[in-house]
């Protein structure tokens, strides 16, 4: 009687424990401190390592048509020039449902490198870009550039087309080697998911592109390895 006395309080004891663990279901987590579901997406990591489907490169005004697409970096402000970032992540419908509504949502970029004192902003990108292949020192003859959202057809606007609202608050730079958080506009990802308009990406931006003076940062891309570009996006099902 004693030995079924324990089995069963022991029973008792692992439910409890389960029951007030908190852990990841398949792709999503749970946001214990909001109540939210959350999706978090890095290129052949998370979800899963079978996540695919991210772009990523930067556009320079003072070499207009060349490409970067494969460099391990993107630099965003003035440094002889001016500097921009594009990154898109792939699909996020197969890992969120038809039926959730988006609360939040966060573009992380990890930081290697500033001068100055840099801030920028996300904006939605409004045409389908591409990657390309050129590396660090450039290629003039493929993907997206300052002036080419697909070498060779040129953007509407020199710099990427993009919508100027929403956009995410102002995010200051200030040291290297961490995380940097950018709020992504809920409506812009609510609509990549419901599919009322395409994922085109999101353009990254210097708050100042005029002083002439040097004032810049650079993040990983995913060529890096790690720590690579993060989108986390928070929802509830209704």
């Amino acid at each position: 009687m004693k030995k079924l006395y324990y089995a069963f309080a022991l029973l008792i004891t692992a439910l409890l424990f389960m029951s007030c663990t908190k852990g990841a279901t398949g792709p999503a987590g749970a946001d214990a401190s909001a109540g939210l579901i959350k999706a978090s997406f890095v290129q052949g990591v998370l979800p899963d390592a079978s996540y695919s489907g991210e772009s990523d490169t930067r556009i320079y005004n003072a070499a207009a048509a060349e490409n970067y697409g494969t460099c391990s970096d993107t630099v965003v402000g003035i440094s002889n020039g001016v500097w921009r970032g594009l990154i898109k992540f792939g699909s996020i419908s197969t890992y969120i449902p038809s039926n959730a509504t988006i609360n939040k949502a966060e573009l992380r970029l990890y930081v290697y490198n500033i001068a100055g004192n840099p801030s920028a902003k996300v904006y939605g990108a409004t045409k389908s870009w591409t990657e390309g292949t050129g590396g660090c020192g450039g290629n003039s003859s493929t993907g997206a550039s300052w002036n080419y959202y697909s070498y060779p057809t040129v953007w509407q606007n020199p710099g990427g087309d993009y919508s100027l609202s929403p956009a995410s608050p102002d995010v200051q730079i200030t040291t290297t080697g961490q995380y940097y958080t950018f709020e992504v506009p809920v409506s812009l990802v609510q609509s990549w998911l419901s599919g009322e308009s395409n994922n085109l990406g999101l353009l990254v931006m210097a708050d100042d592109e005029t002083s002439g003076v040097t004032k810049y940062f650079a993040y990983n891309n995913k060529e890096a390895g790690s720590p690579m570009p993060e989108l986390d996006v928070y929802y509830t099902l209704n």
